[in-house]
């Protein structure tokens, strides 16, 4: 679908005002940009040939849903792909008149979704207007921190929201940080042990690292994580223990408690080694060996001899040779009768046109042809 609007048509805060545009951004409850796209998407064809402003005015807020989101590099760069458009817009494709268009909206806009991102493209083109990044945060922290959202969108506008913050805390403006900092926390003590939302822990787990955290805190947050481990041990889930693990292990990392980690890096091992004894199918406990040789090869010389883990590999190399010929004698030979598929004359074909192709040719060429 072609976008098609008069980008010399003068549009303005009135038009987005008396045409109930504002009216239908602020009342929109969707939740993600696809989703708002789609609503102006909707009302610009709607709005089509009847009334041209309120029509270029829906396009261009349709365009600025279609933008990508990425925390660091890029900010509002193109998506690859939205609603059957190839490459949308980038930031730079809109023009000074379309920003001032856009920064003039905002006091009538109070949908988050499309006031954060807008405030945000502003102070991008215009790093003077720091007041329009700290609107970006404010409406940005207002996104609820639930467990499907997160991961299809809020998870990337919330690590927005904390690169600014921490921007501007150096920049001795207002200091947004502690307050979204607590909120993580809260949301990281406060949930308990589940299948279904340990991954959604983890991740607010990880996103605490984007913080201050002193050594006090940090221990508070390993015992979390610690008793997280145990819940998962308890449920005999060896992939649960194991993504817990390494929640626990990028902390001991950040901390520098070099015992606690090598013991931590044993226990993965462990783990991998056990579920590899067990395993039913004996090419996936093969891959398990292999996967617990090369956690107990990240521990350094001098521990080696307090965890054992010359002998421990030794083990692990002897079952995964026997892993691999257990799976290998298991295995049915298959064998395909050409004579099943084809008619000796349809074979006969098939050679002399395999003879054509590669005549005059050497072997690596024959072969290209033959790939």
């Amino acid at each position: 679908m072609e976008i098609k609007y008069d980008i010399n048509l003068d549009v303005s805060k009135d038009d987005f005002v008396n045409n109930r545009i504002a009216e239908i951004a602020n009342k929109a409850e969707e939740k993600t940009y696809n989703e708002l796209g789609g609503v102006f998407r909707h009302a610009a064809l709607d709005f089509k040939t009847q009334d041209l402003k309120s029509e270029k005015i829906c396009w261009m807020l349709y365009e600025v849903c279609t933008l990508s989101t990425v925390p660091i590099d890029n900010p509002y760069g193109p998506s690859e792909y939205s609603y059957g458009v190839a490459c949308s817009k980038g930031i730079l494709d809109f023009t000074d008149s379309d920003m001032r268009f856009f920064e003039s909206i905002l006091p009538n806009l109070t949908n988050a979704l499309l006031r954060g991102r807008i405030a945000d493209m502003v102070w991008i083109r215009d790093k003077k207007k720091y007041e329009m990044a700290l609107e970006a945060i404010k409406s940005f922290v207002t996104l609820p921190i639930e467990r499907d959202i997160w991961f299809l969108q809020n998870k990337i506008l919330w690590e927005r929201a904390i690169l600014l913050a921490i921007y501007f805390r150096k920049k001795s403006l207002e200091n947004h940080l502690e307050i979204i900092k607590q909120q993580f926390l809260d949301i990281f003590f406060g949930m308990s042990y589940g299948k279904e939302t340990l991954t959604f822990w983890g991740s607010i787990c990880l996103t605490l690292q984007q913080f201050d955290i002193d050594e006090e805190l940090g221990k508070k947050i390993i015992e979390k994580i610690s008793r997280q481990i145990a819940e998962a041990q308890a449920s005999r889930n060896p992939q649960e223990y194991r993504y817990c693990c390494n929640l626990l292990l990028s902390y001991q990392k950040k901390f520098q408690f070099e015992d606690q980690s090598i013991e931590t890096v044993n226990a993965l091992a462990e783990s991998f080694a056990e579920e590899a004894q067990n395993a039913e199918q004996d090419i996936l406990g093969a891959c398990l060996c292999e996967n617990a040789i090369r956690k107990y090869r990240k521990i350094p010389a001098k521990y080696r001899s307090k965890y054992d883990v010359n002998s421990k590999i030794h083990n692990m190399r002897r079952l995964m040779r026997q892993k691999h010929l257990a799976s290998a004698a298991s295995m049915e030979e298959i064998k395909i009768y050409f004579k099943d598929i084809l008619t000796e004359e349809e074979m006969n074909e098939c050679f002399r046109a395999s003879k054509a192709q590669i005549a005059g040719k050497n072997m690596n060429e024959a072969l290209a042809e033959l790939l």
